[in-house]
């Protein structure tokens, strides 16, 4: 401690930060009492530690988002119709079950939920394939074109699956073409 700090004296002796990186390591020592607060819990875990009488879980909107970046500069991404059918042609609330086990929201804008200039008036595009299909075939591509798709090569606590979710949204665009 620091005993000419100006403040309240801190209510404890030591703080210990052991580095982990392994949320099943962690959680495992959370279990044993060998640790007192983790973050980013393997999903698979959260409803186990949501059951504990032992854990409290404290679960907030993240600071994070991710989104699907277009390189308008490519035809034919440089047509607002086809990077719109690609965003509706994404099944979002599908890959939240499959990555994210149920736990997260799609983001509709650049700016997380919990941050300052949010604007909840933004309304997302749904899911719609149908719709997707009809504004390629506006833009001149009825039968689809071909891009490429970059996903993330790590994983991070914001997408414990990039690769997975590169893969979903691959079948989904090949579902308008």
């Amino acid at each position: 401690k620091f005993k000419d700090y100006f403040g309240e004296p801190a209510k404890l002796d030591r703080l210990i930060f052991s580095i982990t990186p392994d949320a099943s390591v962690r959680f495992a020592k959370l279990q044993k009492g060998e640790c007192h607060v983790m973050p980013y819990p393997n999903l698979a875990d959260l409803e186990k530690m949501r059951a504990s009488s032992d854990i409290d879980v404290k679960e907030l909107t993240g600071l994070n988002i991710g989104y699907l970046a277009f390189n308008m500069d490519k035809p034919p991404l440089d047509k607002l119709e086809v990077r719109k059918a690609l965003s509706l042609a994404v099944n979002k609330a599908d890959i939240i079950d499959a990555i994210f086990q149920g736990n997260g929201e799609a983001a509709k804008n650049f700016i997380p939920p919990t941050m300052w200039g949010y604007n909840d008036e933004i309304v997302d595009y749904e899911y719609d394939p149908a719709a997707a299909k009809a504004l390629l075939a506006e833009a001149g591509l009825p039968d689809g074109f071909e891009v490429t798709l970059w996903a993330m090569p790590v994983q991070r606590p914001y997408n414990p699956n990039a690769r997975r979710m590169a893969v979903m949204i691959q079948s989904d665009w090949a579902k308008i073409g």
